[in-house]
Parts: structure tokens; C-alpha cells; sequence
């Protein structure tokens, strides 16, 4: 058994330890409002899908890009995203704000003196 089993194991309350255990039947007892949140998820993410999935081929026709100009451009958010979530991730565990800041431009940072 490695370390982090142990520790892991030992760290639970003793209330938590008995609890029922997690069911499909729990899904229906979800609030309105997290099915809402589902929901504009699901939707949001399928038209974003087929439109990175589609986007060089719309580039190249309706710009004139050369197909690899266009790879690129759509190759772009997956990108920026794999460089800033580490860094934005770190920047969060280190300050301490994840609940303050959910996102960096809506937090307004320290005000300059």
C-alpha cells in the first residue's frame, strides 16, 4: 500500500466513512438549476465542436487561406490553453483565490498604490 492510501485513508471523519454510498438514482434529485447548467453546457460545447471541427474548411473557402494558416488559426484555443491553465492554475493554488477569482479577467487583482 503506497503512502498516500494510508494517509488518505486515515484522513476521512468518522461520520463521513459511513455514509450511504453514491447511486444513479441520485441524478433525479439534482436541483432545476443544475440541469439548466447541463444543458447550456451540452449546447454550448456541440456548437463549438463542429465549428473547430469545420473551422479550416471555412477559413479556406470563405478567406482564401492556405490550409495550413488556417490549421493554425483553429489550432489556436487548444494552444493558449494548454500553456495558460497550468500557469493560471499555479497562480490560483499560490494566492489562494480560486473561489475570488473563477476566471483572470474577472478578477481585478491587487489595486496599484
Amino acid at each position: 500500500m503506497s503512502l498516500l492510501s494510508v494517509e488518505s485513508s486515515h484522513s476521512l471523519p468518522e461520520d463521513e466513512e459511513n455514509e450511504a454510498p453514491v447511486s444513479m438514482g441520485d441524478v433525479a434529485s439534482f436541483p432545476l438549476a443544475l440541469w439548466v447548467i447541463f444543458l447550456i453546457t451540452v449546447a454550448f460545447y456541440a456548437s463549438v465542436f463542429v465549428f473547430i471541427q469545420n473551422g479550416s474548411q471555412f477559413l479556406e473557402q470563405t478567406y482564401a487561406m492556405k490550409s495550413q494558416p488556417a490549421a493554425f488559426l483553429m489550432s489556436l484555443p487548444y494552444t493558449v490553453s494548454a500553456l495558460a491553465c497550468p500557469v493560471f492554475g499555479y497562480l490560483v493554488d499560490r494566492t489562494g483565490r480560486a473561489g475570488a477569482a473563477p476566471h483572470p479577467s474577472l478578477d481585478p487583482g491587487p489595486t496599484p498604490c
